[in-house]
């Protein structure tokens, strides 16, 4: 998640804006984790490759990877852990967005307490829009 226009948005929402692209904010990307032992960039990475996996041909490497990537979910955080910051469950990027504007008003100890191991991932759509788009552009 990354802070664009002092709002909080999701890797791919800020990088189109970014690349002054539109962004709809009309659904999430990916999942937000828990990962102490992983940077943000191991676990991009680790998704990037899963990603690859995932929409090669070869079967027995997609179904390693589908195993890989379950087990990095497990630690996906949910709503009720931080119902803290929002009255309804955020559905869109948008939403999360607005959720997360209390991050402003926590205190360092609060916000290092709350957000210092989340993580970004992925979901399988946003793969299939990053490897379409690459393909695209590089044919």
């Amino acid at each position: 998640m990354q802070v664009v226009n002092k709002e909080v948005l999701c890797a791919i929402c800020a990088s189109a804006l970014q690349l002054q692209r539109p962004v709809r904010n009309l659904s999430n990307h990916g999942f937000v984790i828990m990962a102490s032992d992983l940077t943000q960039s191991e676990v991009t990475r680790l998704s990037r490759e899963i990603g690859f996996a995932i929409l090669s041909g070869d079967s027995t490497r997609r179904e390693r990877a589908e195993t890989v990537f379950e087990q990095l979910l497990e630690s996906e955080i949910t709503y009720s852990d931080f119902q803290f910051l929002t009255k309804e469950e955020p559905q869109t990027c948008a939403e999360m967005a607005v959720g997360l504007s209390v991050i402003g008003s926590l205190d360092r100890n609060e916000y290092a307490k709350y957000f210092k191991d989340l993580r970004y991932v992925p979901s399988f759509a946003a793969f299939s829009h990053i490897y379409e788009y690459w393909l695209k552009t590089s044919s």
